[in-house]
Order: C-alpha cells, then structure tokens, then sequence
C-alpha cells in the first residue's frame, strides 16, 4: 500500500498527457525505419550473445530486447506492411517462451502490449471484461501444465529429440478437454501463491529476526554501491542473479534452493529484513515515490522527445515482474536508462523533436 501511495500521489505536476504524446508520435515519418532497424539489431544480438564476455551481458540482453521496443515505433508508424512485422515479433515471443518453458515474459510483454495497443483506442466494458477473462484462463491453464512441461523439455536423460511446440501443444489440447481442473483448489492457491509471492514474504516474517538478525541497512547500502559503481571499480560487487541471489533467499528464509534453482525474497521482504517492519514502510514509500518521479521526468522529457515513452517497458521490464527484489528491479533499471541516454546522446537527430512540443 505504501508503495503504490509514493507511485500515485501527484506531487509531481506536468502539463502534458500520453494521449498528446501518442499523437505527437504519429506524426514522425521514420517510425517504421527506425523499428525495424530496431528488430533487426535484436536478432543479430541474440546470436551474438553467447560469444559476449560476462561483462557486456547485460548489454547483450538490453539489445535483445529492442524487438519489443522496435515493434511499438512499427505499431505507431503509418506503413502499410505495420502489422506483419508486429505479429512477426508477437510470434517470436510466443515460440521463444514455449521453447524455454519460462512463461513469465508471455504475461509481462502482453500486458506492455495491451497496453500500448489500446492507447487512445475506445474500449468497451464488454471486451475490457473478455480480454480480463481470457488472460486470467490463459495463466491458468499455463499453471496447471507448466510442472509436467518443464519435466519433459528440461529433462536431460531424455536421448530423443523434443519438439517443444508439440508437446506443449499436446499437453494444452489435452487439458482444455477437462477444462474444470483449470479451476480446481490445488491450481488455483498455487496459482495466487505464486502471484503475490506471500509464501516466500511469510517465511521471511517467519524467518527474521527469530532465527537471523535484521540486517540493519547493511544489505541495502550493499545493493546500492553495487547499483552505482562499475564492475571495473568494485570488482567483488554482488551480482543480481547466481549465488549471491540464492545465499540471500536461503539465509533470510530458512529454505534451502538445490541444483541451480534460484530466487529473489522480493521488494517488501527486502524493506523488513533491512529497516524492520516500520522501517520497511518508509522504504516502500520512498520506492514508489522514486519511480513516481522516474516517470514524471519521462514525462518532462517527453515534450522534446515524444517517441522515448516508448522505451518505458524496456525500463520496467523487471519492476513489474513478481517477486523481484530491490538490487534486481533498480540495478536494471539503472543500467539500461543509462544506455538508453547514450543511445540518445549518439542519435539524437532520431528522438529529439523540438518542432513538435507546442503541438
């Protein structure tokens, strides 16, 4: 709750809107261009990846990601070929995340889409309660074959080769022809469980200080420095996933993670365990105040480069998943804005547009 007072209290005032935003980006001529530039530079990154050093990783996954942003500049554009290449990308995702069995992307991009494709589009009750509808059903249906899925593609003693499209198709046909389980108890609390994270969140509350002390803001200001400073100037600075992520999860839960099974205590547990209960108020608060900000300096800038809106989700890819923790939400956040500006720095013929801030 005190996050979303600190996201949505207007102490920040700005004078323009997304609907004059998006219309601002309708009137660029090279949305079109500039996606597709965009979509391709994400494909040749993905095969570059793999051949990148652990420290260009995260810029690597920064330009994988551009498909998505490149499909919103085609989305907004006027060519005529607009929708192949963005159903060209939708397919993409949908291919990627059956192939890897992670549906977590499936639900996060959608819900960036839906968002981005119904702006300043009419809508009404009717299909604002069907797409609802169908969404909830979706996650359902992913949850209730998503253990038996990962159990096949992932399972390493299996010598045949697997065609994870079939299987997933076979697994949902098969489902959708019981269609109740989807509602059955066991799905439905696993489903809400994993949501809102509240089971790992209990064992935190559970866990702390009765069996491990609080840490005082030391983890914090930890998380922080790694934030700020380089790799090159702090060389043992913890990372956001791997073993400084489980060592975490299990000190300040009690639960132990086997193999490479890793987890994130998430954003409120993060507060409890470094302010205490009343401290972690103050924290969610100032949280959703930051991002509050964020935003509204988006905004602002926004006037002169109305098309950078349209990197936001690229921005809050991590910060609206569940159950990430502070170091994961921020440290992303503050890498890729910084990539970002030095993309604008280097082109800023393509994002500054002056002539259309008083229109």
């Amino acid at each position: 709750m005190r996050f979303f007072i600190g996201l949505y209290i207007p102490i920040f005032k700005t004078q323009i809107n997304t609907q004059q935003i998006f219309n601002k980006i309708k009137l660029l001529k090279d949305n079109f261009k500039i996606g597709i530039n965009l979509i391709i530079i994400s494909f040749l990154s993905f095969f570059l990846l793999p051949f990148l050093p652990s420290t260009l990783a995260f810029l690597g996954a920064f330009l994988v990601n551009l498909k998505y942003v490149g499909m919103f500049y085609v989305y907004f554009s006027n060519h005529r070929l607009k929708n192949i290449f963005v159903l060209l990308v939708i397919s993409y995702l949908i291919l990627n995340i059956i192939s890897g069995g992670v549906f977590i992307d499936l639900f996060v991009w959608g819900l960036f889409m839906a968002t981005y494709f119904t702006i300043n589009k009419p809508i009404n009750l009717f299909l604002k309660i069907s797409i609802l509808i169908t969404g909830i059903f979706t996650a359902l249906l992913i949850q209730t074959i998503k253990a038996d899925y990962r159990s096949i593609i992932w399972n390493e003693d299996n010598n045949e080769e697997i065609q994870e499209e079939q299987v997933f198709i076979d697994l949902t046909s098969a489902k959708l022809q019981n269609a109740s389980s989807v509602f059955e108890d066991d799905n439905l609390k696993n489903f809400f469980s994993r949501i809102n994270q509240g089971w790992i969140l209990s064992n935190v509350l559970e866990h702390v200080p009765q069996k491990e002390n609080f840490a005082n803001g030391s983890i914090f200001f930890r998380e922080l420095q790694g934030i700020l400073l380089p790799r090159i100037i702090a060389p043992n600075k913890i990372t956001a996933s791997g073993k400084d992520v489980k060592e975490k999860f299990m000190k300040y839960t009690g639960r132990i993670l086997y193999g490479n099974t890793t987890m994130n205590i998430g954003l409120i547990a993060d507060g409890y365990i470094n302010f205490g209960k009343q401290g972690c108020l103050i924290y969610m608060l100032l949280i959703g105040l930051f991002i509050n900000y964020f935003i509204y300096k988006i905004f602002q800038l926004s006037h002169n480069y109305p098309t950078l809106i349209l990197w936001l989700p690229i921005l809050f890819f991590y910060l609206i998943r569940s159950g990430n923790d502070f170091y994961m939400i921020m440290n992303y956040l503050v890498k890729s804005t910084m990539i970002l500006f030095v993309v604008i720095f280097l082109f800023k013929n393509i994002f500054y547009k002056p002539e259309l801030a008083k229109s």
